[in-house]
Order: C-alpha cells, then sequence, then structure tokens
C-alpha cells in the first residue's frame, strides 16, 4: 500500500494491557508491547488512530489525495470569537498558524474593510452577508501567494442573506485550483450540505476539523520520512557469557571498542588496587559492586557516588564488599570509576522484541526512566540521520538546545551505534541499558551499562 501511494489507518485496542511483565532491564519494561505496535506503525508509515472517531475523522481528506507539504496553517472566518477560539485550538493540536508576509497583510487590508482582521486568523466578519465576492477574492490572493499549506474556512452562525452556494462554489474552485487541503467547519446542516455538496470535507466542530487537518499533515510527513537502514555496521561480537549479565567492565570495554564516550574506570578487588586508581581518577570518584547476579545494584546500595578523599574510597570499598556479603552476592570486584558532572541525564536502550525484533528506546534517565514518560522508541536499526532528529526532540523537550554541536552529534553516535548493535547481535544480544549518559559542559559519557545477554547453548 505504501508503495502505492495508499496511506493506511490502523486501530488497536490493548493500549493499557499489563504487559510490563518481571524484566531485568529498563529496556525490557518500558518498551512494552503497545509501545512498540506504535513504533512498528510509525515505521512503516500506518498512522495510529487513538479511537473510532480518529479512524474515520479524516477519510474525506485521504480520498481527496491532498499531499501537504507542511503545517503552516490558514483561517478564514467570519467571527472574532471563532477566530480566537481556532487560533486556540491550534495551539493546542500543536499545528502552525501560517505568519502571512507583509505583501499579504496589505493586499488583504487593501481587499477587506478597516474593521476585518487580516493577520492569521482571517476575519471577515459581516463582509461575507455584504459582499461575498470578497471572499473569492481573499481565496485568489492564497492561491497566487501559496501562504499557507493547510486551509480552514469556518462559519460558526450563519443564515438569510448569506449566498452559501456561492461561497462554497468559490472555496471548492480553490481547491480544485491548488491541490490544498481545506476543510470547512459548520455547525448547522442546511448551511454544511451546500460545502459537502460541493465536494468539500465539512464537520459540525472546529475542533474536528482541524484534528483531520492535522492528522493528514501529520500522517503525509509520516510517509514522506522514510529512513530505511541500507547498510549496517562491521560490530566486532560481544564477550561471551555464561550469565544472563555481561559484567559492567567488560560491557564497557566492548562499547569503548565500538568508539563510545564511556567513564575511564579500573576494577579493584583489594584497597592497595583502591589507593592507585584513586590517586590516577581521582579527585572524585564512584564505586560501584561488580556482580552478574543484580541488574539493578544502586537499589540495594551497592553504588556509591561522589567519594572525594582516599580515606573515604578505602572505607567505602570495605563497606560495598560487607554489603555484598550481607545479600549472599558474589562479586567480581568493585569498578571505580571517574566522577563526571551531569547536567542532565539521558537513557538509551534496546531490546529484542519477541514479535518486531530489535527496538530502539530513547528517554530522560537517571530515576527518571523508571516513570517511562515520554520515551521515544523506534524499530532498529535507526541511520544517523534519525538518531540526529530524535536528539533535536529531546533538545525540544528537556530546553537543551544550548547543547555544543558535539555533544549532540555524539548523542546521536551512541543512539545510532546501540540501534546498529541490537540489529547485528540479535542472537547474542536479548538487551541493552546505557543510564545515565551524563550530559554536561559539552561532554557526553556513559555512566553505567547493563547488557543482557543470550545464554548460549
Amino acid at each position: 500500500a505504501r508503495d502505492r501511494g495508499i496511506p493506511l489507518v490502523a486501530l488497536k485496542s490493548g493500549r493499557t494491557a499489563g504487559s510490563r511483565s518481571a524484566a531485568l532491564s529498563h529496556t525490557g519494561a518500558l518498551a512494552n508491547e503497545d509501545r512498540v505496535v506504535s513504533a512498528f506503525l510509525e515505521h512503516y508509515g500506518i498512522w495510529r488512530a487513538d479511537d473510532t472517531d480518529a479512524l474515520l475523522r479524516a477519510v474525506p481528506l485521504y480520498l481527496k489525495q491532498w499531499q501537504p507539504r507542511g503545517r503552516r496553517l490558514a483561517v478564514l472566518t467570519d467571527s472574532g470569537a471563532s477566530a480566537v477560539m481556532l487560533a486556540d485550538t491550534a495551539d493546542q493540536l500543536d499545528m502552525e498558524l501560517a505568519r502571512f508576509p507583509a505583501a499579504t497583510v496589505k493586499e488583504l487590508e487593501s481587499i477587506l474593510p478597516s474593521y476585518a482582521a487580516v493577520k492569521n486568523p482571517v476575519d471577515m466578519t459581516s463582509v461575507l452577508r455584504a459582499q461575498p465576492q470578497l471572499f473569492g477574492a481573499v481565496l485568489d490572493h492564497f492561491a497566487r501567494y501559496d501562504v499557507a499549506d493547510l486551509y480552514m474556512i469556518a462559519f460558526p452562525a450563519s443564515g438569510a442573506g448569506y449566498d452559501v452556494p456561492g461561497l462554497a462554489k468559490m472555496a471548492a474552485d480553490f481547491c480544485r485550483r491548488t491541490g490544498h487541503a481545506l476543510v470547512v467547519a459548520v455547525p448547522q446542516p442546511p448551511i454544511a450540505k451546500h460545502f459537502r455538496e460541493a465536494g468539500l470535507p465539512t464537520y459540525a466542530s472546529e475542533t474536528e476539523a482541524l484534528a483531520a487537518l492535522r492528522q493528514l499533515a501529520a500522517h503525509c510527513g509520516l510517509l514522506n520520512s522514510t529512513d530505511e537502514c541500507s547498510a549496517l555496521s562491521e560490530f566486532p561480537s560481544p564477550p561471551c557469557s555464561k550469565t544472563r549479565l555481561m559484567r559492567e567492565d567488560e560491557a564497557f570495554g566492548y562499547l569503548e571498542t565500538l568508539g563510545l564516550p564511556i567513564a575511564s574506570f579500573q576494577v579493584c578487588r583489594n584497597t592497595v588496587e583502591v589507593e592507585n586508581t584513586f590517586r590516577q581518577l581521582g579527585p572524585r570518584i564512584v564505586l560501584k559492586v561488580l556482580s552478574q547476579q543484580i541488574a539493578h545494584k544502586a537499589k540495594l546500595g551497592l553504588v556509591a557516588l561522589g567519594i572525594d578523599t582516599l580515606q573515604d574510597a578505602l572505607d567505602t570499598y570495605e563497606q560495598l564488599v560487607v554489603r555484598s556479603g550481607e545479600l549472599n552476592t558474589t562479586i567480581d570486584g568493585i569498578l571505580v570509576a571517574k566522577h563526571h558532572p551531569v547536567d542532565f541525564e539521558l537513557f538509551v536502550g534496546a531490546k529484542v522484541d519477541p514479535v518486531f525484533g530489535p527496538v530502539i528506546t530513547v528517554g530522560e534517565g537517571g530515576y527518571a526512566v523508571e516513570e517511562g514518560r515520554g520515551l521515544i522508541i523506534r524499530l532498529a536499526p535507526i541511520t544517523l540521520r534519525t538518531a540526529d532528529e530524535i536528539v533535536a526532540r529531546l533538545c525540544h523537550r528537556f530546553c537543551l538546545e544550548g547543547l555544543s554541536n558535539d555533544a549532540k552529534a555524539m548523542l546521536a553516535k551512541i543512539i545510532e551505534s546501540v540501534s546498529q548493535l541490537i540489529a547485528v547481535h540479535a542472537t547474542r544480544i536479548l538487551s541493552v541499558d546505557l543510564n545515565p549518559v551524563a550530559v554536561a559542559e559539552g561532554e557526553v559519557v556513559i555512566l553505567d551499562a547493563l547488557v543482557e545477554m543470550q545464554i548460549q547453548g
């Protein structure tokens, strides 16, 4: 269907089904069935409707085969109150009201009486009844100068004295000449029928009309944003593991071979090694128990942050060894890592979904990842271009636009690399959690890595 230019709209129930089964990795718990279904549909350009109304709402627009190039919206109405409410609704739906160029504003001022509002939304007030030909003149200007991608006409109240058939004909002529997407919002059935008979998608509610336009524009953007990954990188095989979890020092070492930024670390098995490592990596360090039995060590008190004296480092080492014994945990030493400042924590995860295969998950890191809000999930692998787009979305969402280009480029590289890693080694690696990936002062560093392995028979 996609190859033939036929848009698909899907409705899937079960959004709230309990699919957060027990999982060692955050990715395994967060990238649940419903979220992966959404990522799968998006990957193939299929619009996911929230309910049966949304499944059908934009059908009249699809049948017109309109393909808006962008999301700039122009609104034409005869009610000042309606204009204000439409501007509010457009903002709520994240639709961009087109900014008319000065030449357009000047010409509209010459066409319409002085009491009309000529900045988008255009409020023609009572002129529609007295001089309906001016409606056509405004549309003519829009047609000549291509001021928007999407158009909406809203008549909240019309009746005796309005040349409704004439207005409908002018609007339909505009669509035929330009090929632009246009919807009409008219709550009165006797008025609305004239626009429907003229072949225009017509809705009783302004919100419904805008939602249909938004869906069409967003869906066209989705269909035009294909970014298939044509070739996978040559990744070295991960270290063999006889346990489900890869040791974190091995995970760090493996990620470092991929060119990813890892916090400097050493594995210590006695206090002498701790002292030497502190002198090498200090003055602030982090200590973590190395164990292939525990996925999330911080919750069990097996991680110590911000250690800034040698004595504290030695004491903390002993405490972590004792704490491990209390938990009957087999340990492989203590990982001592350089402390890095953190302005923002990012989470980058990947897993092999049993139905859809490899997926990549990105969002806010640290403890915020457990809330699972605002995650970005894609089928893996993705390209660097898609990774750049994900970074741009994260920067906008978390007000990180001030990040240096180098930091943004490194974040994108991490996301792309993890997505390709899980795709290349889907038979060896079940999931990857990088949490947090620290961003501070233009520096990007992976501070924690959890790699879940497929145990080889």
